[in-house]
């Protein structure tokens, strides 16, 4: 709803001081997730740059953990380019590497470039995940994107090839595609009656 999110992005842009001063107060802490959400995907540019750098830059957790949630779920592939490159540059802390790979590979606008990217540095990214966060029981879940079967075995191939920097990836390996195949097989399954649903509205 266009009405509603006018007023947001007024919110998320005082906040941060887009055109002036920045003022946090513009905005509820616990809306701020949604507020720059909004601010990501309609402000465009130059909010996601200075958002970007903000919480860099912040050693505020709460609102590194509004910020990240924010631009994580940027669909220009451009911007979301940006974001990579500050994941590639160690810019993020502990488990915010993580939620950036996940968000980005669950959201359909950026699945792919976001799997080309992590196929490209699969290797850096695996190096920036400390065994603390489990890298071996993490990295094979964000396969769990895909929703088909030729993608289920691509997954597969691609996560054993990577055996010897995962040990003990099987069973999560595992129950990734298991969800993949699950979630391919509810597709084809339901397809025709979504489709003949949508067509009488």
């Amino acid at each position: 709803d266009r009405s509603m999110r006018k007023p947001l992005a007024r919110q998320a842009a005082r906040a941060i001081g887009l055109n002036g001063k920045p003022d946090l107060s513009a905005a509820p802490a616990s809306e701020l997730d949604t507020i720059f959400t909004v601010g990501v995907q309609d402000l465009g540019e130059p909010f996601f740059d200075l958002l970007l750098k903000q919480t860099i830059a912040s050693e505020d957790q709460e609102f590194r953990e509004s910020a990240i949630g924010a631009l994580t779920r940027v669909e220009d592939l451009a911007l979301a380019r940006k974001l990579e490159a500050a994941a590639l540059e160690g810019k993020f802390k502990g488990s915010e590497l993580l939620r950036v790979v996940s968000r980005q590979m669950n959201l359909p606008a950026t699945t792919e470039q976001t799997y080309a990217w992590l196929k490209e540095n699969d290797k850096a990214i695996m190096g920036m995940i400390p065994e603390t966060l489990y890298r071996s029981n993490v990295y094979p879940t964000f396969g769990g994107a895909f929703c088909s079967n030729d993608r289920a075995d691509e997954w597969q191939k691609y996560v054993k090839s990577l055996a010897a920097e995962l040990p003990g990836y099987e069973r999560d390996l595992a129950q990734t595609i298991e969800s993949i195949h699950l979630c391919a097989g509810l597709k084809q399954a339901s397809a025709a009656d979504l489709s003949a649903a949508f067509s009488n509205h």
